[in-house]
């Protein structure tokens, strides 16, 4: 997708958003800030504790 593309898709949106947005806009939804919800991700140690007591294999991911 070029710069190009992206500015019109921007300038299609502000005049018809998606309507989740405006959904959401109504019915007072907002949703969780991504960044400051740290708890849904694994730092290195965790990921490395977790290899170690499942053989090498995250469950859920590739071959079981």
């Amino acid at each position: 997708m070029t710069l190009f593309d992206v500015q019109r898709l921007f300038a299609h949106w502000r005049r018809f958003p998606p309507i989740r947005q405006l959904v959401a806009g109504f019915v007072g939804f907002k949703p969780s800030d991504p960044v400051a919800d740290k708890s849904k991700h694994l730092n290195a140690e965790e990921a490395m504790a977790l290899m170690r007591a499942t053989g090498g294999t995250i469950p859920g991911l590739g071959r079981q």
